[in-house]
């Protein structure tokens, strides 16, 4: 039995080396492309969301009162005490200059945080702490 002349062993492996190489950067082409857009995407939205926030305006002893101070529409918000604990039963949304009230039994936590999400994907967030002006006795 006989070999494949070394002519055409050398036409078949540049054949091969030429389509992985098409392949690879056929690939390479769509993941810069794919990398491109979602990057410019992401820019857009964190551009759009610059300087949005959420805002503890009053922490009481029995209810917290927040806001969204800023133009963005801030979804999905949720309230926390210090120790993790979901202060708010559902997540809620809030349209710019839009107030809320959560009641709530302090006790001895000296903390409470906040994070919403602008956009569809950026999140924002606000704590009020013992001590800061949102701190109401």
């Amino acid at each position: 039995m006989k070999g494949l002349s070394p002519i055409v062993a050398t036409i078949v492996l540049i054949a091969f080396a030429v389509a992985v190489g098409g392949l690879v950067a056929l690939w390479l082409t769509n993941f810069a492309t794919s990398t491109t857009e979602y990057t410019s995407e992401q820019g857009d939205k964190l551009t759009a969301c610059a300087g949005t926030r959420l805002k503890f305006d009053n922490v009481g002893s029995s209810s917290i009162i927040y806001s969204n101070p800023t133009v963005k529409l801030i979804t999905n918000i949720t309230v926390y005490d210090m120790n993790g604990r979901n202060l708010t039963f559902n997540a809620t949304s809030m349209a710019s200059g839009q107030v809320a009230n959560i009641t709530w039994a302090r006790g001895s936590n000296t903390s409470v945080f906040m994070r919403g999400v602008c956009e569809d994907s950026i999140v924002v967030e606000g704590n009020c702490k013992t001590g800061q002006v949102c701190w109401g006795e």
